[in-house]
């Protein structure tokens, strides 16, 4: 094999949003699975098991033991994959206002965390795949269009501000009922920080190939 081959492979572009979708994965699948083992333990010869919550009861029969623990995984899940997927609420928000013409929309049969634990790993993708290779750029000093480049850095500043705009420019009344909001102000820190990778690759590779 080429070493030009090896790095097709193995390239971040590739590697980057692979690892993305694996690490949400796990953090929905392992917790879904360990409730669901747990249940089947309590649960003995039983047709189901009864849960209580405070003053409320929920029946779970068995065979909903592994969709209990998806909802319940998805629930503790969706703040860490909404902040790690800040870009996908954009895409989201279109496909809301696409199906039904509002903000919010899920799929009937599926809780709101349960659609955003499935989909912003997948809306996020392209996201993951500019700054992968942005990454590539920075490390193999790969040509890089000037247009790339400042696009990252308007990106990067506009999720920066973003960020300051939810945390510092919201009264407390519009905070109230927003669960995700600390999420998407973390979120949208971390991909300014991450956007601005291909504007400092951009910038790096064009004084390299001016010593040149």
């Amino acid at each position: 094999m080429q070493p030009s081959e090896t790095g097709r492979r193995y390239s971040f572009a590739t590697l980057l949003p692979v690892l993305m979708v694996i690490v949400c994965l796990l953090d929905v699948a392992v917790p879904a699975v360990r409730t669901a083992l747990i249940l089947r333990k309590e649960a003995g010869a039983a047709a189901s098991v009864r849960i209580q919550f405070g003053q409320f009861t929920r029946i779970v029969p068995r065979k909903q033991f592994l969709a209990y623990g998806f909802e319940r995984a998805t629930y503790s899940a969706q703040r860490f994959i909404a902040a790690l997927n800040a870009p996908a609420a954009f895409l989201a928000a279109f496909v809301s206002w696409l199906v039904a013409h509002g903000p919010r929309w899920t799929p009937r049969g599926l809780m709101p965390w349960q659609w955003i634990a499935i989909t912003f790993p997948i809306y996020a993708l392209p996201a993951w795949v500019f700054v992968g290779w942005g990454l590539d750029v920075w490390v193999r000093g790969r040509h890089m269009p000037a247009s790339i480049g400042w696009t990252s850095g308007v990106l990067a500043c506009g999720f920066a501000f973003l960020a300051l705009g939810l945390q510092f420019g919201l009264t407390q009344a519009e905070r109230n009922g927003q669960d995700l909001l600390m999420s998407y102000v973390i979120g949208f820190a971390l991909w300014a920080f991450l956007l601005a990778i291909p504007f400092i690759a951009w910038i790096r590779c064009t004084r390299l190939k001016a010593r040149r």
